[in-house]
């Protein structure tokens, strides 16, 4: 039984995930705005908000086959912000 509710609650989780990455490559212009937003306030806090973006946008990039163009973003990001050594450590931590 409890694997039962386990495997349920697994599936519901992944369904709701798939749901809010459906919402966010419907906006992924505004979503690389934000995160340019969320780079410029040069906090912390916004710099982990901007990686997990970052991440779900390199999800729907993998599924819509579009990694390649995900990457080249993700190099002129990593170019235009090299003086920011916390923001480059966190992209490194999270494998961007």
């Amino acid at each position: 039984m409890e694997g039962e509710r386990r495997r349920a609650l697994l599936a519901r989780q992944e369904k709701e995930r798939q749901r809010c990455l459906g919402r966010l490559a419907k906006r992924q212009p505004q979503a690389w705005r934000q995160i340019e937003a969320l780079i410029a306030t040069m906090q912390p806090r916004h710099y982990d908000a901007a990686v997990r973006i970052l991440d779900d946008l390199r999800e729907i990039g993998a599924q819509q086959g579009r990694a390649t163009e995900f990457g080249r973003r993700i190099k002129a990001l990593r170019r235009s912000h090299a003086n920011k050594s916390s923001l480059l450590a966190r992209l490194r931590k999270a494998g961007l």
